[in-house]
């Protein structure tokens, strides 16, 4: 089963914008539902001396409790859903002692909260549930004086200590399969920089950092000269490795806050936060001089054109930037290519 794709469709089919929400949102159905069933389960014999007063007083609060998860479900906090899934524990505890010798039968219940506790809540807070559930069905067995209630207890909380934990390995090999399809899907697979959905995405978050700071913010794009040349003298093969060469080139020349991606073919950009022209221009020259040493002497010897703009301030629009930047690239080429042009427009 794909449970990210399962999680994923129950995210829209009820309208849960985050975890915080579905959660909230299942909880509340529990809440609701299984206390309704547990009124329905009057209409069938129960054993002598079974008390309906206590376990109806429980249920009742159990719905009241999950209609107002449900009304809040949008802004529930977590400590809120935390304190639902306990009172939970207290009504299937509450069940458990008003029908005598059924403490066993109504284990399950546990279960189906520690399995909500391990799979939405924190380890620590779904180990604490835990806990009170073992704290509770401890009162119930001994209430429910049947015989072998040290085995009963230990085998009901082994049980939903056994399936919670399975739970949350689960949902920690989901979340790093997420993290893993999320880095590919954002890493380019040749030179292993970010690719161009990645690199808009940085642009865009630059920027609205820039927004609240308003401060400079430099771009490079940079475009191989002769590469096709290279592709139809030796290869792709060959124009792979040429790629990967300038990948690292790159990273070795930018600084520890510019942030490099792949955003074409034998097209890159950089993203240098608080570098003006002059930064921006002694990061360019440094990559342009690498890229020339890594080929000198090759048949096809490789150079860089580079483009680059800076903006200053706040409400910076990135097509502009861009827009900039691949203005001062072509400005480049036509000059010959294998240098660096920059803009710098008069509203910077």
């Amino acid at each position: 089963m794909n449970w990210d794709r399962t999680i994923n469709h129950l995210h829209d089919r009820l309208g849960a914008t985050s975890d915080r929400e579905l959660a909230a949102t299942l909880l509340s159905m529990i809440a609701v539902g299984g206390s309704a069933v547990g009124f329905l389960t009057y209409l069938f014999p129960h054993p002598e001396g079974t008390d309906f007063v206590a376990p109806s007083i429980a249920f009742a609060v159990s719905i009241l409790a999950g209609l107002a998860l449900w009304v809040r479900r949008h802004t529930a906090p977590w400590w809120a859903i935390g304190t639902v899934v306990a009172l939970g524990s207290v009504v299937v505890m509450v069940t458990m002692v008003s029908v005598p010798g059924r403490s066993a039968a109504y284990v399950t219940y546990f279960v189906w909260l520690g399995i909500f506790s391990f799979y939405f809540l924190r380890a620590r807070w779904a180990l604490a549930q835990t806990a009170w559930m073992a704290l509770l069905y401890a009162g119930a067995v001994v209430a429910d004086d049947q015989q072998g209630e040290m085995e009963l207890w230990v085998n009901g909380v082994a049980t939903t200590l056994g399936v919670g934990v399975l739970v949350l390995a689960l949902r920690m090999r989901i979340a790093m399969l997420v993290r893993r399809l999320e880095e590919t899907a954002r890493t380019d697979q040749l030179t292993g920089l970010p690719n161009r959905r990645a690199f808009d995405e940085r642009l865009a978050s630059e920027l609205a950092r820039l927004d609240r700071s308003e401060e400079v913010v430099s771009l490079l794009i940079l475009d191989l000269d002769h590469f096709k040349a290279l592709n139809d003298t030796s290869g792709h093969i060959s124009g792979d490795r040429a790629l990967k060469s300038v990948a690292d080139v790159i990273r070795s020349r930018i600084r520890v806050v510019d942030w490099p991606a792949r955003i074409g073919g034998d097209e890159f950009a950089i993203v240098l936060p608080g570098a003006d022209e002059r930064e921006a221009m002694q990061v360019a020259e440094r990559i342009r001089t690498g890229i020339d040493d890594a080929f000198a002497g090759e048949e096809v010897p490789l150079a860089v054109s580079v483009g680059g703009a800076a903006r200053r301030g706040s409400r910076i629009d990135g097509e502009e930037l861009l827009s900039e930047a691949d203005g001062a690239l072509y400005d480049t080429k036509r000059r010959g290519g294998a240098g660096v042009s920059f803009r710098v427009p008069a509203a910077a």
